[in-house]
């Protein structure tokens, strides 16, 4: 299993949260590899496998966000694993961990 991509599983996911699957950068090919290739922005799998990179997710996601009457931003850091999380004054949203 490779972990430069999302997985088909957690692609499904993001497709069921109306993520455009133009924004994918990569994609699993119909013959069923486990292993995702980059995509060639004229190639047809994309559309029916896509996954997304840790790039190509955080080009998706917005700068700020707003939460309760505040507005958060978008933060990464690196403390023996990446972190990345939604910042404000008073709240830590959406934690996501990973080496």
């Amino acid at each position: 299993m490779s972990n430069i991509a999302t997985t088909i599983e957690q692609s499904k996911h993001l497709l069921e949260l109306v993520l455009d699957r133009k924004s994918a950068d990569m994609f699993y090919p119909i013959d069923g590899s486990s292993l995702p290739e980059v995509c060639d922005y004229g190639d047809n799998m994309q559309a029916d496998n896509p996954a997304w990179s840790l790039t190509a997710l955080l080009d998706v996601m917005p700068s700020f966000i707003e939460y309760k009457g505040q507005k958060l931003r978008l933060t990464m850091e690196k403390a023996g694993i990446w972190n990345v999380f939604y910042l404000g004054t008073e709240h830590r949203l959406n934690e996501i961990w990973f080496n």
